[in-house]
């Protein structure tokens, strides 16, 4: 098994370690007490009030559906993605815009040709920190990478 090293762009701005500010504390969130770490796509996702169903008979049942539906609707509705970077054993976070994180794996080149965002993109990415108190930055086009 080999390690993984990969190049990643995306447009918007460094949120830093876990050692700076855990990333539960910057949304709002207490530390979870059984050591799971914090999930970006499962805090949108209770935000907008879908909640996993318990005790449900597999994806084919009624209430997985309907989670699922509105679990998806939930990320559509979101301006911007997390993007974990550095290594998977320290962590970093990246705010990045939705759908502008491009990655090209390692031995793979990757055309990159990105678009740039809208004043409606940014201005929306704004106002999710502000929603949500996280301290704007001013985002831009970064280059990073992912150790795993």
């Amino acid at each position: 098994m080999g390690v993984s090293t990969d190049a990643i762009l995306a447009f918007g701005f460094d949120l830093g370690a876990d050692e700076d500010q855990p990333l539960a504390a910057r949304f709002g969130e207490e530390e979870s007490d059984d050591g799971e770490s914090f999930d970006f796509e499962d805090w949108v996702a209770r935000r907008a009030g879908a909640v996993y169903p318990e005790g449900h008979s597999g994806i084919d049942s009624d209430e997985y559906k309907a989670y699922s539906a509105k679990r998806d609707a939930a990320f559509a509705a979101c301006p911007v993605e997390m993007v974990m970077h550095c290594s998977y054993d320290y962590p970093m976070y990246f705010l990045a815009l939705r759908g502008s994180k491009t990655r090209a794996w390692r031995g793979t080149p990757s055309a990159v040709n990105p678009t740039p965002p809208s004043d409606a993109q940014v201005t929306a990415m704004q106002a999710f920190c502000a929603e949500h108190g996280i301290e704007w930055q001013q985002p831009g086009w970064h280059i990073f990478s992912m150790w795993g």
